[in-house]
């Protein structure tokens, strides 16, 4: 599969996995906050792992309003930068990909299905 970036992605359900580990805002703050951009049509705490270690995650099924994968993408590395997040991982019906925070410069990992939470 080429780019991902400019390919149409009108009506597209996605779902989140943002860690609750070193992040500023609580479990219900976070869903607010995603609400400003998305709708949020489900959610769940589960046990996830970073980098070996167990980390308590938020796992969201949101509504994407934007029209093209750049756009999502772009907004999800911002929520990252935000909730202080070295990547959120997001799986949707059309591609799976860990968006890292803006400006992250450390080692980046691929998306790994068997540490997805869905």
């Amino acid at each position: 599969m080429g780019s991902i970036s400019n390919f149409s992605i009108n009506n597209m359900k996605a779902i989140l996995n943002i860690g609750l580990n070193n992040n500023p805002l609580t479990y219900n703050e976070i869903l607010e906050y995603l609400t400003k951009d998305f709708k949020v049509i489900a959610h769940t705490e589960a046990q996830g792992s970073y980098n070996g270690n167990v980390e308590p995650t938020l796992v969201a099924v949101i509504d994407n309003p934007y029209s093209t994968a750049s756009g999502f993408i772009k907004k999800i590395e911002g929520i990252a930068n935000v909730l202080t997040q070295n990547c959120i991982a997001v799986s949707t019906d059309q591609f799976d990909i860990l968006c890292y925070a803006q400006g992250y410069k450390h080692e980046r990992y691929k998306f790994n299905p068997n540490h997805f939470i869905r």
